[in-house]
């Protein structure tokens, strides 16, 4: 009986110890520290949110800035609460925030493939839209496999209308712009993490408008707009950045890339896009149980891209640019409404090379385009006459006689003639009549290979031509090819390779290589097809004595505040004919001879106080006037200065005009910028006009 009493009284004492330390610990959660659980438990961190780093800039090789950033307003939707039904209806938050900016004159971003008013069509730049949109509905199990392909704009409209529940008291107008907006949100992945971009380069005037009508879940972001202080200055070497496509995405989504980001969409800003984006930082957000936000946190500051300094200089670019539009204006003025003449002359391209280096200073095409304008004025760009898209410089063109110092150094190196050599040029070459007649504009006489170039005798050129083939067939092609043509220069932008006409060309597309071809190659005709940068540095090779430097267009990357350099770009010799000085001082002396006197090139140069080597070519080409084939020629003129010390190559080519020579005023403005105000023509150092203190 004692003993049950003891247990009894022990059994109490373990439940009054128990209620006690209960009631310590719930005095604890509600009074000592119930504020900090109180908190605690109104709130949950979540994922971190990226922050976009500011786009590297791109400077010419002064530091004068060809790309930059502006700083803008941007309207983004933030998911808990903009899509939260305890905020009011989605759709009808879009309507209030895209009344306000059509009242602002402000765009908002639709990627909906369809036009804004019935009866609807699709209206993307490229059929991937479309196909994407299609691809989108079939997932969303909108539409089946089978009806992808039929599917109509009007059909998509009713479709997404019913997905997005826009209700039937919202007009045609409206209707349209929910749909855009939602299709916009949903394929941009719009979650908890990935806030919506709804609009970017928002005024402030815009901005203060929408934050006056207190519309939950949007948000104001500083974000970074690609501009070019002259969009006109290379815009096809500096290329421009847009959104990326599904096909890019999954080429960028390894890297980190969220689906939303701008890249490069061509030029330089695409082919350099890692060294120009920069590494995103990252921001911590906290919401409570009601799925408003309570904090932010930058956990990680955005780090800027680097910059990249081209070898372009802005100045000498811009008047390249001006002297080509001019002078292509000028040969269809000149030529009177005749087609032979150059009445259809609307293109071509011209380049400025450092023979040392393989730096381009300047790159120029024409008819070009305004960077800043790229996307608002894309359909008239699209479908204006010339192809402003086309990046000239880097197409293949028959090269005429410009190719002629080529077959010069083939001949002299493989000693089918000499320099003193003699041959009689009276006119025409008869050797493999009728199947080929080569003519000239006059009869000459016997002349050496010197007077052969400047005069450019194809009667001469053609008796080399068929030496060479007699000796060995590949002869000049090897030659050709060692100097660059035909071959990648090293450029960092796509480019053709161009043909070199030979043997080689000729058998690889099942053809025979005859006797007469090998004579007509050599005065640049045939299949012959070479860029602008080409013809640049093959010239720019046999002054160097056969050593063809690699070109670049990218000169260093540094840090964003230029005060590191990240990488930078040396001099590269991609290969070395080794071409005996005497053969190279030959070649020169023909290519002075262009330029003065009775040379092709000697009306443009003459009283020219810079001694300057150079070539013509004119090309028989073919050409579409509507449905008409047309025959006429293209021009192009090499040069390299100064005479004495060789630092400088350009190339020309207009497209459709008359004769060669009509290209040459377009290298002799480069040359006047380059040289006009500094006499000391031995210095290895190019003058400029540089404003800015990076490169020194």
């Amino acid at each position: 009986m004692k003993l049950s009493r003891i247990r009894i009284i022990v059994l109490a004492l373990v439940v009054v110890a128990a209620v006690c330390a209960f009631s310590v610990r719930l005095m604890r959660f509600q009074i000592t520290d119930g504020a900090a659980y109180r908190k605690q438990a109104a709130k949950s961190t979540v994922a971190s949110i990226s922050i976009a780093a500011p786009r590297g800039e791109i400077l010419d090789r002064y530091g004068n800035v060809l790309a930059t950033n502006t700083v803008s307003y941007s309207m983004i939707l933030e998911y808990t609460t903009f899509s939260s039904s305890k905020t009011g209806d989605m759709n009808s938050k879009i309507i209030k925030i895209t009344d306000i900016m059509t009242a602002c004159s402000q765009q908002w971003t639709d990627t909906l493939p369809v036009s804004g008013a019935a009866p609807y069509a699709f209206t993307s730049k490229t059929s991937g839209d479309v196909a994407t949109l299609r691809k989108q509905l079939v997932q969303l199990k909108l539409i089946t496999s089978a009806e992808k392909d039929s599917v109509t704009a009007d059909k998509v409209v009713e479709l997404l209308k019913k997905r997005y529940k826009v209700a039937s008291s919202y007009n045609a107008q409206q209707a349209r712009t929910i749909i855009g907006v939602r299709y916009s949100m949903e394929t941009a992945g719009f979650n908890l993490t990935s806030p919506y971009t709804f609009a970017t380069s928002v005024s402030i005037d815009c901005v203060n408008r929408v934050m006056e009508r207190s519309i939950p879940g949007i948000e104001v972001s500083q974000s970074y707009t690609r501009t070019y202080p002259d969009g006109t200055i290379a815009p096809h070497v500096i290329g421009n950045v847009g959104k990326m496509s599904d096909a890019q995405y999954k080429k960028y989504k390894s890297k980190g890339y969220s689906l939303n980001e701008v890249i490069g969409q061509s030029g330089l800003e695409s082919v350099m896009q890692d060294q120009l984006r920069g590494t995103s930082g990252t921001e911590t957000i906290t919401i409570n149980s009601t799925g408003t936000i309570t904090g932010k946190e930058v956990t990680t500051a955005a780090k800027p891209g680097n910059n990249i300094v081209t070898t372009i200089d802005a100045n000498l670019q811009s008047v390249l640019q001006n002297s080509l539009a001019n002078t292509i204006a000028q040969v269809r003025s000149e030529a009177g409404g005749d087609t032979s003449l150059g009445s259809q002359c609307k293109a071509g391209a011209a380049v400025v090379l450092n023979i040392k280096t393989g730096e381009i200073l300047a790159m120029a095409t024409c008819p070009t385009y305004d960077n800043n304008t790229f996307y608002s004025n894309y359909s008239n760009i699209l479908h204006q006459d010339g192809s402003p898209l086309n990046n000239r410089a880097v197409m293949a063109y028959r090269p005429g006689s410009s190719y002629k110092p080529c077959v010069a150094v083939s001949a002299l190196m493989n000693g089918v003639v000499t320099k003193d050599e003699t041959i009689a040029c009276n006119g025409e070459y008869l050797k493999y009549a009728p199947s080929y007649i080569g003519k000239d504009d006059g009869s000459y006489g016997s002349i050496s290979i010197i007077r052969a170039i400047g005069v450019s005798s194809n009667v001469f050129f053609d008796t080399l031509g068929d030496r060479l083939n007699i000796k060995g067939e590949t002869l000049l092609e090897q030659t050709a090819k060692a100097l660059g043509l035909g071959q990648p220069t090293g450029i960092e932008l796509s480019e053709s390779t161009g043909v070199v006409s030979g043997p080689t060309e000729k058998k690889a597309k099942g053809g025979i290589w005859y006797p007469a071809d090998a004579v007509q190659s050599a005065i640049g005709q045939l299949d012959n097809l070479y860029t602008p940068l080409q013809l640049a540095n093959y010239v720019g090779a046999v002054c160097n004595g056969g050593k063809r430097m690699e070109l670049h267009l990218v000169k260093e990357v540094k840090s964003y505040d230029n005060s590191k350099t990240v990488s930078a770009k040396s001099a590269k010799v991609a290969s070395d004919l080794k071409i005996p000085s005497d053969v190279v001082d030959t070649v020169k002396q023909g290519m002075l001879h262009v330029t003065e006197g009775d040379g092709t090139a000697g009306t443009v140069f003459s009283d020219y106080s810079l001694p300057v080597g150079g070539k013509t070519g004119t090309a028989e080409v073919t050409y579409k006037i509507g449905s008409d084939t047309v025959k006429g020629f293209g021009g192009a003129f090499v040069c390299f200065a100064p005479y004495n010390d060789p630092q400088i190559a350009v190339a020309v080519v207009i497209e459709n005009c008359h004769w060669g020579s009509q290209a040459a005023p377009v290298a002799k403005t480069a040359l006047n910028y380059l040289y006009l105000n500094n006499p000391d023509y031995s210095s290895l150092t190019l003058p400029s006009t540089a404003t800015g203190s990076l490169i020194k």
